[in-house]
């Protein structure tokens, strides 16, 4: 499933599209880990923002970071976030988690990509370190025979 900046999701597909079990996505959002979706009913729906808080939760897991952690990380981040807006900085950067040690930052002005395009690339590198790690991994069994 292709993501665009304007689409929403229901659970079922954002689930799917993020790898998180639709009851970890209710959990994350009671714990207010990822925004409340787009309405309250059944017909709810999600988008981008939370895509991108789930895979940022996940990165933070792979790291062996625990979500009381990672609930104050995301706090301290929206209190600098808030802190940032009201300075009105002339560059903005999106870093976006990828693998364990991996990131990419982005320049908004500079880049030359829009949000959906910048999740798509970073899911691509992402898939690309996955396989590396897999082919290192096989390599190193191969030689250990």
């Amino acid at each position: 499933m292709e993501t665009t900046e304007n689409q929403t999701y229901t659970v079922d597909e954002l689930s799917k599209l993020s790898g998180v079990a639709k009851r970890n996505i209710r959990f994350y959002v009671s714990k207010k880990l990822v925004p409340r979706p787009l309405g309250e009913t059944r017909a709810s729906r999600y988008d981008i923002t939370h895509l991108e808080a789930l895979e940022r939760i996940k990165a933070y897991q792979a790291k062996g970071y625990s979500l009381s952690l990672i609930q104050s990380l995301f706090e301290k981040a929206r209190q600098r976030d808030k802190q940032t807006e009201a300075r009105a900085s002339e560059e903005c950067f999106y870093e976006i988690p990828v693998s364990k040690g991996v990131s990419l930052k982005f320049n908004a002005d500079d880049c030359g990509l829009d949000q959906e395009k910048r999740i798509a690339l970073s899911q691509k590198i992402k898939s690309m370190i996955q396989e590396l790690q897999q082919d290192l991994t096989s390599n190193g069994k191969a030689a250990n025979s």
